[in-house]
This record gives structure tokens, sequence and C-alpha cells, in this order.
């Protein structure tokens, strides 16, 4: 016969399972994600983190198995260093835009520098008629 506590314990872990997997999901494609899949995740993620506010709340630590504490902390520690990864590789790609938007800006310096005396005369030439 299954027990509050032991529902809770079971959703509990569940819900730690699911946010692993979801952590892990989203690093494996992360390189290639579209903002609608960094939007997901993130709401992924919250709706877990208010279950699992909600459930340790009602569920007194002395409920918790030490097999079930054991598989809980290992799942912590895997999510933990998969968020770092995370964290790291979209200070990667930030980093990498950055660099990106600079090079452009860059371009677009260089090119201008290349115009004639002679167009930016008629450039000059045509502000002055609209104004």
């Amino acid at each position: 016969m299954s027990t509050q506590g032991d529902d809770s314990k079971n959703r509990e872990l569940l819900c730690y399972q699911n946010l692993w997997k979801i952590t892990s999901d989203f690093l494996t494609v992360l390189p290639t994600a579209s903002y609608e899949n960094i939007e997901t995740f993130q709401k992924q993620r919250e709706g877990l983190i208010k279950v699992l506010v909600h459930l340790k709340a009602e569920l007194p630590v002395a409920a918790i198995s030490d097999e079930v504490e054991f598989q809980k902390k290992a799942l912590l520690k895997s999510i933990i260093e998969m968020d770092t990864q995370v964290l790291a590789k979209l200070e990667s790609l930030k980093t990498d835009t950055v660099l990106k938007l600079q090079s452009v800006q860059e371009g677009r310096k260089t090119i201008s520098a290349y115009r004639s005396p002679m167009e930016k005369t008629a450039d000059s030439a045509r502000l002055n008629q609209k104004a």
C-alpha cells in the first residue's frame, strides 16, 4: 500500500530525473538551438523546480530513504555539472555573436573609408538639397 509520503518521494525523484533529462537534451541541441528551444527549456525547468519546491515543503526529511537520497544527490550533482556546461556554451555563443557584430561594424567602416571624394561631395549635395 502506498502512502502519501511514498508518492511524494517518487514524484520528487521523478522530477529530478526529468530535470536531468531536459538539461541533458538541451545541452545536446544547444549549439543549434533556436530562441524557442531556449524558452521552452527555461519554462520546463521553472515548472519542475516549482514542483520540487512544493514537494520539498510537504515531504518530511525523515521520510526520505537513503537510497532515494543517494539517487537525488547523484542527479543533482550531474544536473549542476551540465548547467555549468550550458552556461559555458551560452557564454561562447555570446562571445561569437559579439565578435561577428564587431566584424560587421569594422567592415562597414572600411567600406566607407574607400568612398571616393566625388561620392562624398555628391552625398553632401543631396543632403543640402533636402534641407
